[in-house]
Parts: C-alpha cells; structure tokens; sequence
C-alpha cells in the first residue's frame, strides 16, 4: 500500500487498513486501504476528492448483506454509505418517504409500519441498507421495493453534481437496477423516495403468508411479525453465522424448457411471466434435486433450513465460499441445463 499521509480534516473520517469483514453479513473479507465514513454529501465529495487525488479506486459500501468481499481485501477507499434520516412528506394520496440511503432497511420498513403506511412490510427483517436495497431491487414475498420507489437522489461522480432519477430511470428489473450497469455505476445513491399508502392491502400471494393469515385479514404489524419469525426459523442467526441471505438468482427460464424440466421433475414450481418465460424457485432445486440442505464443506454450507442460503460457519474464506457456490452452480447445470446466476456480488481486491 503506497503511504498516503491523510490532512486533519481528512482524518476524521478516513482510515488506513481497516478490515472489511465486520461490515458484511457474511463476516468475511480483508483489509481496505482506506475506509471513509461518510455521513453527509460534503464528506462524500471530500472522500471522492481524496481517491481522485490519490489515483485510489472506490467502492462503495451500504449495509453490506449482499456482498463476498475478496480474502485479498480491497486495494483502494471504501466509501462507506452512513448518510441517515427519515423525512416524511404528504403527497396526492401517497406519503413520500424520503431516506438517506445509509439507512437500515429494516428500520424503515418498522418506522412505515409505526406510521401505519402500507407497500414494504413484506421485506420486513431482511438486513442491509435502503440504499444497498434499491440498487439491487430487493425482493421477498411477492414485493420487490422497485414497486414503491418514486425516485432516487444520486452524486454523480463525473459531473460531480446531485441529481434525481424519476423511477422510470432507475430501470429496474428482477434484482437489476441501471445503477448495477456499467453506464450506472458513476452514480451513488445518497437518498431514496418511496410512495407508501395510508389505505393499503396485505400482499399474501407466497404460501408462508397465505396460511399464517387463512382465517383473518391481517394488520402491518401482524404481517411485519410473522415475516420476522418465517425469516428467523429459515435463515441464520447473524449474531452466530455469516451469510449473504439468498446466493443464487431464481433462473427465468423458455416455457417449453419448463415444460421439458417438469417431465423429469414433476412437482417443479414455476411462475409464468410475460413473454412465454417462466421463473423457477431455485432453492426448490437445491433442496429436491441435490439435496443440498445442511451440506456443508468444512466451514461453508448451505443452511438446513433454506439451501439457498450459503453460509459461513466460522472463519471461513472467500475462496471457499467461491468454490462451494461454483460445485452448486456446477451440479444445477448437469441436472437441469440451467445456467444460474449470483445474487451475491463479489468484491475483488
């Protein structure tokens, strides 16, 4: 690492070598170069200046959930999303709800659900931040938050001004976003606008949510809690285990390749989409065709309740991580053709 002496200034939000695996879910990854805290747009111009003046290369971190960051670390800054605050604001029969996107996820899907606004709490408890999150157009149960956002306010790093993108530029798709594509990525999202209903319906399509609510139409903070527990009984407890939540993209798929997959797999589930295209719940491959729950490789497996969900047992790397994934990818492919896709992103040095 070249020595790089940092100005007082510049010291109090900046650091050298810092470890990158305590702000990722998975508990894994090396050492920065340099990390910034950035808590407000000035810091995040002045951290910007400082790689620029460096010739660093940046990355951008929010709550971490969805990322494998290499053992190798990161040669450059880490800018580390902090930018918080919650502002509401009464709008043509929606409330807009305006985030810094350093906030947790989870936090705002409670506050929402205190404020009795309805269009997110079926992401209820799953952890990052609202920025990571509409970057990668999280999604659970039915809901995907492309669905409620109104707009994003963005740095950009080459005109080096802020600007909003209307919901319509954001492009989103099935865990897609313009700001994951390389024409994007000079963007960062610095604040996120969500529309949220007052007078809103519970979204029950998925079976977990349809029985646990057969009986009664159920209130925000019902659904909020019985998605709570479904994700505690299926995922790992992060306080014990590292995990980046679901590995694998679900694969869209040609209807006649379903149709061919269901012959040899007949309890296949799929949901049929526009354009003859059908989407396949991975995991039910995971679980009923490899029979991958609770597999593990040393310190890396899939969970026993959901195999999916690759997880780090204690210590383990990102290598072994990768190899894990690269076998499972491997062996979908021999039994079904499929060629699967990560949702994790991978961080490389």
């Amino acid at each position: 690492m070249q020595h790089i002496e940092l100005s007082a200034h510049e010291a109090r939000f900046i650091r050298a070598q810092v470890p990158l695996a305590p702000y990722t879910t998975f508990k894994i990854g090396g050492t920065a170069d340099f990390f910034a805290e950035v808590t407000t747009l000035d810091e995040l111009r002045d951290a910007l200046r400082f790689a620029k003046n460096n010739n660093l290369k940046t990355f951008v971190l929010g709550g971490g959930s969805n990322l494998l960051i290499a053992d190798e670390g990161f040669r450059g800054l880490v800018v580390h999303m902090a930018i918080r605050g919650i502002v509401y604001e009464e709008h043509g029969g929606k409330v807009l709800v305006t985030v810094g996107a350093g906030e947790k996820l989870d936090d705002v899907i409670q506050a929402a659900v205190e404020n009795n606004l309805w269009g997110i709490e079926n992401l209820s408890a799953i952890p990052g931040s609202i920025g990571g999150a509409a970057v990668q157009n999280a999604g659970a149960y039915g809901v995907e938050l492309s669905s409620v956002v109104d707009s994003i306010t963005v740095y950009d790093t080459q005109e080096k001004r802020t600007s909003v993108r209307s919901h319509d530029e954001c492009a989103y798709d099935y865990r897609e976003s313009f700001f994951k594509r390389e024409e994007g990525k000079h963007l960062i999202l610095t604040h996120v606008t969500l529309a949220l209903s007052r007078a809103g319906a519970p979204q029950l399509s998925y079976k977990d949510l349809a029985v646990a609510f057969s009986e009664h139409t159920p209130s925000l903070q019902e659904i909020r809690d019985a998605l709570i527990a479904i994700r505690a009984k299926k995922f790992p407890n992060l306080a014990q285990y590292g995990t980046a939540g679901s590995f694998f993209k679900n694969p869209v798929i040609a209807k006649e390749s379903y149709d061919a997959l269901q012959e040899k797999y007949p309890q296949l589930p799929g949901y049929v989409l526009e354009g003859a295209r059908v989407k396949i719940p991975i995991a039910w491959i995971l679980d009923n065709v490899l029979k991958l729950r609770g597999v593990r490789a040393a310190r890396v497996g899939a969970w026993e309740a959901q195999p999916l969900v690759l997880t780090n047992y204690g210590s383990a790397t990102a290598e072994e991580v990768d190899v894990f994934a690269r076998s499972i990818a491997q062996a979908v492919k021999e039994h079904t053709d499929i060629d699967i896709e990560r949702e994790v992103i991978a961080v490389h040095a």
